[in-house]
């Protein structure tokens, strides 16, 4: 017997049952909600579930009934009827319903005043599944008498009581539960590969675990519900594409986080309906239900969806610096200066201001004024390197802070959000007026790809105008290039061995120095030419 609570042309609501605990309940056909002015049935079908399984369907009248037992303990789904609109989730995370237990001492004779609120029948756990599903559990307490209670469901304006008769036994005849299932299972994730993803890179990824639920499963369990991947971080952003759930057991997607995200931890979320994975989980372990706790809905998850469970990736973004400098007391250096050269005038005019002026301006003007022996050569070269060298960098640094000081030849910072490659001022051997600036090559600062898909960035340049003009004249020919290659695999690990033979290379991480490739003797660059460089094509 039911009747419809609320005026004429609201919204009806039909009750199917969903079943946990099959050792305490017995379902005969359950009533359809009644017209209140004619008290004709509403036209619809009611399906009665046990776990995940419809196991029947039939359109019900007045001699319908549900019977319980006192002690039991059962899990219920609610369902719209056709056309009847949607369910309205509350920002609690459940259905915007109230549920209330009555007795009913007038339904043998169609009288539908309840009675006294049945302290023996406990209401709980009203949650939402979907638009046209929610769920709630019911309790009996052991000492409840034989009888008829009235339940009532009111949703704002509309709603609807059906009965439901405690007795003290449980009849046989429903089915057994459903056999477990690859679909609509309980969600868990074991592992994310690959779990380090480097900023700015796209990784496709693999996620294994259990219990995941594709569209193709949902279609063909109408209790079950499609799950939905995000991914969360707490600063930066990460786009998350081409996720595909490939079965119970295995999803993949691909993932990019931005170029400037921090090091951090991704969280994948994976998420369902709150409800159906825990009520199906208990379901198939064939235990009485109790009341459940669903997990809640969360937001900014999928409308309607809850999370249900997550597995987590690192995003690691290390900032890798290559400060390049010229040591001016490097040993070749030292032992050139030593011996001396063959020109007493050249060594006279060098270590004097006035003479320094004049010996470095001839030079300029490609007059190779005191440069008669190999002896001059080696000890000019010597003499300029060592009035031009830089400042020993210290071992903990700030990168920006080194870049605006500009003690350099060159300083490469890539990662960590930076991309930055200079080629410092060359320090002028004695105040003659020369030109300082440096000579960028075309590709300084240059951002790609290996053949392996490793990010790398070149720094590269060589002395400016000047220094070069001075360089053709001692040496015969024009000046090489000095460079620097900083590569970070998919996992952010740095290669910085790629360099140019001079000066010395430091490498720092975060800051710290992690690694120093000496300088190599002066004279084995000094011997190359403007040829000696690296271009994109020479970075595999």
């Amino acid at each position: 017997m039911c009747k419809a609570v609320g005026n004429s042309g609201e919204r009806l609501i039909a009750f199917s049952f969903a079943v946990i605990a099959l050792a305490t309940v017995f379902f005969t056909p359950v009533c359809l909600a009644q017209d209140p002015t004619t008290g004709n049935p509403v036209s619809g079908n009611l399906v009665l579930v046990t776990g995940s399984t419809p196991i029947g369907t039939q359109l019900l009248d007045n001699a319908g009934s549900l019977t319980v037992a006192p002690g039991g303990n059962y899990i219920f789904t609610v369902t719209l009827t056709s056309g009847s609109g949607t369910f309205q989730l509350a920002s609690t995370g459940q259905v915007a319903m109230s549920l209330s237990a009555y007795t009913w001492p007038g339904f043998a004779s169609n009288n539908y005043t309840p009675g006294p609120l049945d302290s023996n029948v406990t209401l709980s756990s009203f949650q939402y599944v979907d638009s046209t599903h929610a769920s709630f559990a019911l309790s009996v307490s052991s000492g409840a008498s034989t009888g008829v209670d009235q339940i009532q469901a009111n949703e704002f304006s509309s709603g609807a009581v059906w009965p439901v008769f405690i007795q003290p036994s449980s009849p046989p005849g429903l089915p057994n539960p459903p056999s477990p299932s690859t679909s609509c299972g309980t969600p868990s994730i074991t592992s994310v590969t690959p779990d380090t993803w480097m900023a700015g890179q796209s990784y496709p990824i693999t996620i294994v675990g259990s219990g995941f639920t594709n569209a193709a499963m949902a279609a063909a369990n109408s209790n079950c519900t499609a799950n939905q991947l995000t991914v969360s971080v707490p600063t930066g952003s990460v786009t998350l594409s081409n996720v595909v759930i490939m079965d119970s057991t295995k999803i993949t997607a691909t993932a990019q986080p931005a170029q400037t995200d921090p090091a951090e931890t991704a969280t994948l979320i994976l998420w369902g309906a709150p409800s159906v994975s825990v009520l199906v989980a208990r379901a198939r372990t064939g235990a009485v239900a109790e009341t459940v706790t669903a997990m809640p809905a969360d937001g900014g998850g999928p409308p309607g969806l809850g999370r249900v469970t997550t597995g987590n990736a690192k995003i690691t973004n290390p900032e890798i610096t290559v400060i390049a400098w010229v040591n001016p007391n490097a040993p070749d250096i030292l032992a050139a200066l030593t011996a001396g050269p063959s020109s007493l005038s050249l060594e006279n005019n060098l270590n004097s201001l006035p003479g320094c002026l004049y010996q470095v301006y001839q030079w300029l003007k490609g007059h190779r004024t005191n440069l008669g022996t190999p002896k001059d050569v080696a000890y000019a070269n010597a003499w300029l390197l060592n009035h031009s060298g830089n400042a020993t960098p210290p071992l903990a640094i700030n990168p920006q802070a080194e870049l605006q000081g500009g003690d350099f030849r060159l300083l490469n910072d890539f990662g960590g959000g930076h991309n930055q490659a200079v080629i410092g001022m060359t320090p002028i051997p004695c105040p003659s007026g020369l030109n300082a600036a440096a000579q960028s090559d075309p590709d300084n600062n240059y951002d790609g790809s290996t053949t392996a898909g490793d990010p790398y960035q070149i720094a590269e340049g060589r002395l400016g105008e000047d220094g070069r003009a001075i360089s053709q004249t001692i040496n015969g020919h024009d000046v090489g290039w000095i460079w620097s290659v900083i590569e970070l695999d998919q996992s952010g690990n740095p290669t910085t061995s790629n360099h140019g033979m001079f000066p010395t290379y430091w490498v720092y991480k975060n800051g710290n120095r992690i690694d120093a490739y000496p300088q190599s003797a002066a004279t084995d660059f000094i011997n190359q030419n403007q040829s000696y460089h690296i271009t994109p094509s020479d970075v595999q």
